[in-house]
């Protein structure tokens, strides 16, 4: 639902005017709107009923004027705070608690406030809250302090490419990285990086006390008390120059003697504990300025020429040590030392014949430890320790094979840090160079150990100038590609410096490269460096922390398709929003393009990528914001990108995109399922052919033991009915032959003995038949089984006693054996004779003359302690073989060999109680030396 709100002339509580140029809202929900004329009206959305606040001329507190253009809601108070921008009102502050404004408007002649009463943006500063960007219509920008109430202006300057490019200003906004964008009319957008503040520029392009004569700086020096600095420039004399009075002032040539400064180099400057300022010039000399005179007057390091003309050095560096004596390094002319008080000189050069000489005449660097021992670096000469009393030197110099040594022969600067008084720290042509004090032999040179720094480190150029340590211990120094900003730390008496960040022209530097012995420190822990461009005021206080957090986002995603006639890249739309993108097969080749969301100098930021599923390792990308991406295997990815900024260390805020590259159709989940199941049913095709095959083979195996059971079935029978027909045959043979000699007439024997005869073979005959009767019972399972019970001794010694006459005749011996006078029990007493007539008739058949058979039982109990009675049938003759052992109770079986006669195979048969479960319960058949036993 949209509701509208007009003026309304007859209702106060109505929106004041029908031009509306901001709204903001208060912690209360209250809707702050600006007009054109109206003033502000406060819209109370519970009530729908506005509150309006226009200019009073009467009243100071009210609204500077009623055209507002801009209201901004200050993020950093606690309490509701508004400044407001207006038309010919200037800035205003609205504190909402108190309904009061304050307005700050131009007055001319006064350069602290705001520069024009046309106020059309404001924005607080990221960096710090305490200041306030505002911008007016017509004199460009300006920088509003909270605290002091004072505005400093940044005017428009066509001449000056680093100012604000247009007078009226529009709007600006912060980001959130901290950059500061202006909308101007006619010079487009501009960008405030504060981090610039950092390093002040002065050059010829400058106002005020930041103007020089010439942008190459040579050397630098503060006056002691603090209120200037003292600058030189090629060709441009020396300058002094105060911030704090705005003012800067300019010596062409050194009062006292003609000498014309522009036409030669200020190497250094300094101004000594007492007040005297000393400079030190190239093809000049050593010039002096006592405290309290204006003129400089020269001091002689050489007695004047045989002409009398004055002898000129070129002074390279003036250093003053401890004890307030001056040092003076030169070129070609060794080291001086000078009293500055008498101006009294002493020289130390280079003299080959002389040990413990200077290595070099060449002087760049002086500087002093906490011993006092005195250090100079040279040009090519290496590092030089001076024992100010003997005037003795000891020169540490690069030596190729010692990896400790100095890196490099030429020293440009030598600082002693005051954080780490057991370090002297060297900046040399071959990078920085740590000396520890306190782990080196100094009497020996070849066991001093030198820590060296350099690209490893994060040096990217060797060439070190000027070195400085900043209040918070971080070391600064000047090289041929801009400033590098170092850390040190210690681990146990281990140091290590690294390069944690670099600045360059982009940053606000004059330039890249910067001059030798042009960089100071004062008190209060603002550093100078002098270039080729100008001089830079570096405040380390001010410098914010490296963007190393930037959040970064995927601007670009492109995958090449084909598609009909159609080839090429396809962009995949809305990005930056996705967290998955799928692909086909066919669109495994693609490209990305990322990008860090920190504005403030994006060739400074670098990128590294990581492809989980591809790889475990971390690829840094450089400056490179594209990757492409060619032939991946299908499967699930992981793309992260992370980025840094000037140097530091990686950011936390890694940018994630899931890859997914379906594979083909072949290769597809539903294609393995598919070739699963083919594989499956292959497998149960195989499986059941082989199980048809064994089958088969069972079964023909099966059939060929049959029908091999088969014919040993026949050739059993055919043997069984040979034996069973010559069995019958001995029978009928007696029955027969007494017949028929008794029918034949002439018998005149005694007939009842032949009848006795043949009623013994019917009986023989009978039993023959019954044996065959029973083994069809057995088969047929109907054999009857009448128990009663009886005493299994007797009845067994009864059986045993049948066979006396037998055993007579052959003269065989029978014995009996028990181990109990009598055990009755429950058995089947014609069945039991069966079994042991046969058992008997079996050993009477295989013992021979003189030999012996025995009937044996044995009452006892098994294993289970259940009474059992045990009847064994032995004999000592001839045997069974080993091999017709597990045969015998087999029917009609009959073992082979020579040595066995010849019979039916059924009296074992019958014999075997397993057909006969009621009769007992285990059979078993022992082999002895001589003979067999068979146990019932």
């Amino acid at each position: 639902m949209i509701t509208n709100y007009q003026p309304n002339p007859d209702d106060p509580n109505s929106l004041s005017h029908k031009t509306v140029t901001s709204i903001s809202e208060d912690k209360s929900g209250a809707l702050w709107i600006g007009t054109f004329g109206g003033g502000i009206c406060r819209l109370d959305p519970s009530r729908e009923k506005f509150d309006r606040f226009i200019h009073n001329p009467e009243n100071s507190n009210s609204l500077g004027h009623d055209r507002v253009i801009s209201i901004y809601k200050d993020p950093s108070e606690k309490e509701d705070l508004f400044w407001i921008g207006t038309v010919d009102g200037g800035l205003n502050r609205l504190e909402v608690s108190s309904r009061r404004f304050t307005s700050y408007q131009k007055q001319d002649g006064n350069p602290s406030v705001v520069p024009s009463n046309r106020v059309h943006g404001i924005c607080i500063d990221p960096a710090n809250p305490r200041y306030l960007w505002v911008g007016t219509w017509d004199s460009g920008l300006c920088l509003f302090d909270k605290q002091t109430k004072r505005f400093k202006s940044f005017g428009y300057d066509p001449a000056n490419p680093q100012a604000v490019s247009a007078q009226m200003l529009f709007s600006i906004v912060a980001d959130r990285t901290g950059n500061i964008w202006i909308g101007t009319q006619g010079g487009g957008v501009n960008k405030i990086d504060p981090q610039k503040q950092v390093f002040e520029l002065w050059s010829t392009a400058g106002k005020g006390y930041r103007r020089l004569a010439n942008n190459d700086i040579t050397a630098i020096g503060e006056e002691r008390s603090g209120q200037g600095v003292w600058v030189s420039t090629v060709n441009g004399g020396l300058h002094y120059l105060s911030p704090q009075k705005n003012t800067s002032q300019s010596f062409p040539q050194l009062p006292g003697p003609p000498f014309s400064l522009s036409d030669y180099h200020i190497h250094t400057i300094l101004e000594d504990r007492k007040g005297n300022l000393w400079v030190g010039a190239s093809g000049l000399g050593l010039f002096v300025r006592k405290t309290g005179d204006s003129r400089f007057q020269f001091v002689e390091l050489e007695k004047p020429g045989p002409a009398g003309e004055l002898t000129k050095v070129d002074v390279k560096i003036i250093y003053e040590d401890r004890s307030g004596q001056l040092w003076v390094g030169s070129l070609s002319k060794g080291l001086f030392h000078v009293d500055p008080e008498t101006y009294a000189v002493r020289n130390y050069q280079h003299d080959e014949t002389e040990k413990g000489s200077l290595s070099s005449n060449d002087i760049l660097a002086i500087g002093e430890d906490a011993a006092g021992r005195l250090w100079l670096g040279t040009r090519s000469g290496g590092l030089n320790l001076l024992d100010k009393n003997t005037g003795q030197f000891i020169c540490y110099k690069n030596d190729p094979e010692r990896l400790k040594s100095l890196v490099s022969n030429s020293i440009n600067d030598i600082l002693y840090p005051k954080n780490n008084p057991e370090l002297l720290v060297l900046a040399t042509a071959g990078g920085i160079c740590l000396l520890n004090l306190n782990q080196s032999r100094l009497d020996d040179p070849g066991k001093a150990n030198f820590i060296p720094i350099g690209q490893n480190e994060g040096l990217t150029d060797n060439t070190v100038y000027d070195i400085l340590e900043d209040p918070q211990g971080r070391f600064w120094a000047s090289t041929t590609k801009g400033l590098f900003v170092l850390a040190l730390q210690k681990t146990g008496n281990t140091y290590q410096m690294k390069a944690v960040r670099q600045y360059d022209k982009s940053d606000g530097l004059q330039s890249n490269e910067f001059n030798l012995g042009a960089s100071f420190i004062n008190a209060k822990g603002v550093m100078y460096f002098g270039g080729v461009n100008g001089l830079n005021l570096i405040h380390p206080d001010k410098e914010s922390a490296a963007l190393s957090h930037s959040p970064v986002v995927f601007t670009l995603f492109e995958k090449y398709a084909k598609s009909g006639d159609f080839t090429g890249a396809v962009t995949v739309p809305g990005i930056s929003l996705l967290e998955q993108i799928t692909l086909t097969y066919a669109e495994n080749i693609f490209s990305v393009e990322f990008a860090a969301l920190n504005y403030k100098n994006i060739s400074k930021n670098k990128y590294a990528y990581l492809l989980e599923g591809e790889s475990d390792n971390w690829i840094d990308l450089g400056q490179r914001r594209r990757l492409t991406f060619a032939n991946l295997a299908p499967g699930y990815y992981t793309l992260r990108i992370r980025s840094s900024y000037q140097g530091g260390p990686w950011g936390d805020q890694v940018a994630s995109l899931r890859i997914v590259i379906r594979p083909p159709w072949w290769r597809s989940t539903l294609a393995w399922v598919a070739y699963t199941m083919l594989l499956a049913g292959a497998i149960l095709l195989i499986r059941r052919y082989e199980r048809n095959r064994m089958r088969i083979k069972s079964e023909l195996k099966i059939q060929a033991s049959r029908a091999e059971q088969l014919k040993d079935l026949d050739r059993l029978k055919s043997d069984f009915f040979a034996n069973i027909s010559h069995e019958f045959r001995t029978p009928l043979t007696l029955i027969s032959g007494p017949l028929e000699q008794l029918m034949s007439g002439t018998y005149h024997g005694n007939a009842q003995q032949e009848y006795a005869l043949m009623k013994s073979n019917a009986q023989r005959l009978q039993k023959l038949i019954d044996q065959l009767l029973d083994l069809s019972k057995l088969d047929a399972g109907k054999l009857d089984i009448q128990k009663r019970n009886e005493d299994i001794v007797d009845f067994a010694r009864q059986i045993l006693s049948a066979f006396q006459s037998l055993a007579e005749k052959g003269h065989i011996q029978l014995d009996f054996q028990s181990n109990v006078p009598s055990c009755a029990f429950d058995f089947d007493p014609e069945q039991m004779e069966k079994i042991l007539f046969n058992l008997l008739s079996n050993a009477f058949k295989f013992t021979p003359a003189n030999g012996r058979i025995w009937i044996q039982i044995e009452k006892t109990t098994n294993n289970d302690d259940q009474p059992y009675v045990s009847i064994k049938v032995g004999d000592n003759g001839k045997g069974i073989s080993p091999g017709s052992l597990p045969f015998v109770f087999d029917r009609f079986y009959k073992s082979e060999g020579p040595s066995f006669e010849a019979g039916t195979g059924i009296g074992l048969a019958l014999a075997r109680p397993v057909q006969l479960p009621a009769l007992g319960k285990r059979t078993g058949l022992y082999q002895n030396e001589i003979g067999a036993t068979l146990s019932v």
